[in-house]
């Protein structure tokens, strides 16, 4: 996952995916991530 293709994440079980958010999955979007480590 790269935060500079400025989409969103999905996170899953299994793995991080660059993607458009789905109601499945827990999304986080943008410059929510600047925090993360």
């Amino acid at each position: 996952y790269n935060i500079r293709d400025g989409g969103c994440m999905l996170l899953s079980k299994t793995r991080l995916d660059n993607d458009k958010c789905d109601k499945s999955f827990i999304c986080i979007c943008g410059k929510r991530l600047d925090k993360f480590p």
